[in-house]
């Protein structure tokens, strides 16, 4: 499978490539991790916490509302639990990084600092590795 550097840039031989395999991956999980949703060629591509950026955050509760009432997702969770963004992002990993398997995502609200503490978990496919991916999001408030 051929590993493209993110951001992408333009070498003597192309498209510039990355050969760490693991840094290829931790580079894609953070481009789809920040993007938006529905804003690509592929509508699908992206986060949906991301598109929420205007919206109320109800810290007693953990979660999102707005002008439709409760998004009825809940911040602070794990992939097994239907009810979470962390649910969504395990669902979009599995779509667009095909190179890790038994894919997991848990993400806990620091709600003294303001952070989303997001954790991306799984195996790399033909070496067996096990995979971390580690990030913060800043809450908006």
């Amino acid at each position: 499978m051929i590993s493209l550097q993110l951001p992408l840039s333009i070498g003597p031989e192309g498209l510039a490539r990355e050969e760490d395999v693991r840094k290829s991956i931790s580079s894609f999980l953070r481009l789809l991790l920040t993007s938006q949703s529905g804003l690509s060629a592929d509508r699908n591509f992206g986060f949906l916490l991301n598109n929420l950026t205007f919206e109320n955050f109800d810290e007693d509760e953990g979660v999102v509302t707005g002008r439709s009432g409760v998004y009825g997702k809940k911040i602070s969770g794990s992939s097994i639990n239907l009810n979470t963004f962390a649910s969504e992002l395990q669902s979009i990993v599995v779509k667009y990084e095909r190179r890790l398997q038994n894919v997991s995502a848990t993400m806990e609200y620091d709600k003294r600092s303001r952070v989303i503490n997001v954790t991306i978990s799984g195996v790399i496919k033909g070496s067996e590795e096990k995979y971390q991916y580690d990030s913060r999001i800043q809450v908006w408030k």
